[in-house]
């Protein structure tokens, strides 16, 4: 009977703590989930659609938005200019079925955190395919546009202090090295970068136009006006996915080793 008992009062014990462990943990949670990525409080009471701000954020400007995804890059400034608000380091792509994949332009005081967004010219569109010819594959397109419905980006980034004499294009990787770190390092030829120099990786997917890989790197000459932060570069396609698969949506792996799509097909 006692050792019964002892077990019982060790099983509420065990409960107990892990009642407290499982409550810690959403208060964390909580917490972090009230600081904004750059330092603000989150509102109390989280953003409600038609209530202040959101009620004031960009009227008219989306019409049927399917996710967005914040990408760092190097600016400061909106357009590069100090009467302008800030940017934090980054900015917003949206994945919007109305005005297409667009990175937004930050609206707001100068220097201040930004209250609204309006379209930029950055966009991407995905032209339809016909068919492809070659090996490898060269797509052959129709006529139309095709605006990607969702997708995922992924940034490696190189510390190069991975690698013995930190250079790693000679000394081996360190046990500690990732292959995420190496996969940045190959994409830098071991130039040490952050998130906010790093090229990105925007994959996307169009429902006739296959599997895409977009990279998005800084401006290299910003001047004040012009684009702040990572433009558009050359599209990349992946030739061996049967066409015809209706793709609508595009993944990555956090790691960058994986990238998948989804299809509206049984």
């Amino acid at each position: 009977m006692t050792c019964e008992k002892g077990h019982a009062n060790l099983g509420n014990r065990a409960r107990r703590v892990l009642a407290t462990a499982t409550a810690f943990t959403f208060l964390c949670q909580n917490f972090a989930w009230a600081v904004c990525a750059d330092g603000s409080t989150f509102p109390a009471n989280g953003f409600v659609f038609g209530q202040p701000p959101t009620s004031i954020w960009s009227p008219g400007v989306f019409f049927n938005v399917a996710g967005s995804t914040f990408i760092p890059d190097n600016s400061v400034f909106e357009h590069n200019d100090p009467a302008q608000p800030s940017t934090g380091g980054g900015h917003n792509w949206v994945f919007d079925q109305g005005s297409g994949l667009c990175k937004q332009t930050d609206i707001g005081p100068a220097g201040g955190a930004p209250t609204a967004w309006t379209l930029s010219t950055n966009c991407i569109f995905l032209q339809p395919l016909a068919g492809s010819s070659g090996n490898p594959p060269i797509p052959i397109f129709a006529e139309g546009i095709n605006v990607p419905y969702q997708g995922d980006a992924v940034t490696p980034t190189c510390d190069p202090t991975q690698y013995v004499g930190g250079n790693p294009r000679v000394g081996p990787a360190l046990p500690t090295n990732t292959y995420f770190n190496h996969l940045g390092c190959s994409i830098s030829h071991g130039a040490a970068t952050a998130p906010q120099t790093a090229i990105t990786y925007l994959f996307v997917a169009g429902n006739g136009s296959g599997l895409w890989v977009v990279p998005l790197s800084n401006v290299t000459n910003p001047v004040v006006g012009g684009s702040a932060g990572k433009v558009v570069g050359a599209l990349d396609w992946f030739g061996n996915i049967p066409l015809g698969q209706q793709l609508v949506s595009a993944t990555v792996s956090p790691d960058g080793q994986f990238a998948l799509a989804t299809t509206f097909l049984k």
